[in-house]
């Protein structure tokens, strides 16, 4: 039985032999001291020495320092690669230690800009990251912390593994303006320590730049998103329509007016411009330059609304041609799509407008931009320019970019391509300011808004049945079986052409001259093109959508009285 102890007792010496010689042979921080000196405008110089210990050769070794930390050098050496490491910078340490084992010393100086700063309370508060991580555990740490002045108040100490617990593992002494320390206890690999205390504000006479929290940007953002929903929930919101089947246009709403129902959006004069010609109120006319002009053919009475009547008067007057690259023709297509009509009878809180619920959605993407401005800033000198700069950017982006699913439909390719350039310079500037939070905002959120307001409002009854009917006619002219065709296209010739100016007000247009395929027919009864012959709808298609293309070119450009106004600027 001794015998038995005896070979246990042996066994267990061995195996805690065999431990501490393991622990002994660990890679390792053996000291790292660190000091610090703050200036009295708030910054800080900051010195931090360590002897490292490997035992194997490593192809990666890296220390981290705040996101804050500028004029960084290692050994006397600026020339070294920093990378971002989500809210901490990490220095890479193979410039030192190479690929080779051995004890190695490391001297890191950096300077921290911004380390006093007001608290809620109005209080000056000094907050020093004394150390922000090491690969692997510090067998013994010491650090000095150096202020303007005679120290009167009580430092506090938080870490990232022990929290407020910190304190028991650690010494530390304050000796007029300065604080030093050590740990009693090594510290585990990874470790952060943070040194906090209230400060008088005579130890900083010098103006200190106000670092802006990116908290209250974030909650400035939370506000707008929480607003433009609350708003759209009380004014705006809306069952999605569900489509019933249509073959013919509702009653008393030209091809023109179909987004003022769908998504309360301005008339397409140029698209009532066609119903009207459709209907035989004039003749389109274009020539071999591709210039555009109408012609009246009647005048238009009481059959039509009192809005088509008016701009029916104002387009012609006196006239009875009208050039569309002309100025009386570009600022009525302006007007007219400035302002949706007709709508107090198909929408309930009309006066709620949806520009409020757009302008609170560009308030998420103002502060948006305030937040990561502030936070590639980090208290530098041109904080104030560049958040002003990119909160300005990330207004007017969340502006154009609720337009994304509007634009989806009517398949301007421009504008989505200018949307999508948005989006992916948004989603670099959110992942360089390790905020993948406000990134995620610009590429999701902001174009979740523009889906809402796309729905277009909370609909009377009449509303929600035109709507319904007006999606119907969509879904027929782009699901028309072609037997159903060749046997509509017998009983009216014209019938393509009747329809063809509501599919294209729908987004439908080429889709419904696919129906048609190949099949004849006659030429188009209000549509001139000069020198021309064309025999298949997808033809057709494509010349009644070259002259709105042609007739909407003079709307999108510059005024002239303010291009004027530039050039002479």
């Amino acid at each position: 039985m001794r015998r038995i102890l005896v070979l246990l007792t042996a066994l267990c010496l061995m195996f805690g032999l065999s431990l501490s010689v393991s622990a002994a042979d660990q890679d390792r921080v053996a000291t790292a001291m660190c000091t610090a000196t703050v200036s009295s405008d708030g910054s800080c110089r900051i010195n931090l020495t360590a002897k490292l210990h490997l035992e194997n050769s490593k192809q990666e070794l890296k220390v981290l320092l705040p996101r804050e930390a500028a004029e960084i050098t290692l050994n006397g050496n600026d020339l070294i690669r920093v990378t971002k490491e989500g809210q901490l910078q990490a220095v890479d340490l193979t410039s030192v230690v190479g690929n080779t084992a051995g004890d190695f010393t490391i001297n890191l100086h950096y300077v921290l800009p911004d380390v006093v700063e007001k608290n809620k309370d109005g209080i000056l508060q000094l907050s020093l990251p004394l150390l922000s991580g090491f690969d692997y555990s510090i067998e013994a740490m010491e650090f000095s912390v150096t202020l303007p002045d005679t120290i009167t108040t009580e430092p506090s100490f938080f870490s990232g593994y022990h929290q407020a617990d910190i304190e028991k593992d650690m010494l530390y002494d304050i000796k007029g303006a300065n604080i030093f320390g050590k740990f009693n206890k090594p510290l585990k690999d990874h470790e952060t320590l943070l040194l906090t205390m209230p400060v008088e504000e005579s130890m900083f006479p010098q103006p200190i730049v106000e670092v802006q929290s990116t908290e209250t940007a974030a909650l400035g953002m939370l506000v707008c998103a929480g607003l433009a929903l609350l708003f759209w929930i009380i004014f705006l919101r809306c069952l999605p329509a569900k489509p019933v089947r249509c073959a013919q246009p509702p009653q008393g709403f030209n091809a023109g007016q179909t987004d003022c129902v769908l998504h309360l959006r301005g008339a397409d004069l140029s698209l009532m411009v066609l119903t009207w010609a459709q209907l035989g109120y004039l003749l389109i006319f274009r020539d071999r330059s591709g210039r555009v002009v109408l012609y009246k053919q009647m005048d238009m009475g009481n059959e039509r609304s009192d809005y088509e009547q008016w701009y029916f008067r104002k387009l012609f007057g006196r006239r009875n041609a009208v050039d569309t690259t002309g100025a009386v023709y570009t600022e009525l297509c302006r007007k007219a799509s400035k302002k949706p009509v007709g709508m107090r009878e198909l929408m309930r809180n009309f006066g709620a407008s949806l520009s409020f619920f757009r302008f609170f959605v560009s308030g998420v993407g103002l502060f948006g931009g305030l937040c990561i401005a502030l936070e590639l800033a980090g208290g530098s000198d041109w904080q104030t320019v560049l958040a002003i700069i990119l909160a300005l950017g990330g207004a007017v982006s969340a502006w154009v970019m609720q337009g994304w699913f509007w634009d989806l439909r009517r398949q301007r390719k421009g504008n989505l391509l200018a949307g999508g350039v948005l989006a992916v310079f948004w989603l670099v500037l959110g992942i360089c300011a390790g905020r993948w939070d406000m990134a995620a905002v610009f590429v999701l959120g902001i174009p979740l808004g523009g889906m809402l307001m796309a729905a277009g409002g909370r609909r009377t009854e009449l509303g929600k049945q035109t709507k319904e009917e007006i999606l119907g006619l969509r879904h027929y002219l782009t699901t028309i079986p072609k037997e159903d065709v060749q046997r509509l296209c017998s009983q009216n010739p014209d019938y393509y052409h009747d329809l063809a100016p509501y599919a294209i007000a729908l987004g439908a247009g080429k889709s419904f001259a696919k129906r048609f395929g190949n099949l004849q027919i006659p030429d188009c009864p209000y549509l001139v093109v000069e020198d021309a012959q064309f025999t298949t709808a997808m033809q057709w298609y494509e010349q009644l959508q070259d002259t709105v293309k042609r007739m909407n070119a003079g709307s999108r450009r510059l005024p002239l009285d303010t291009l004027r106004r530039i050039t002479k600027q």
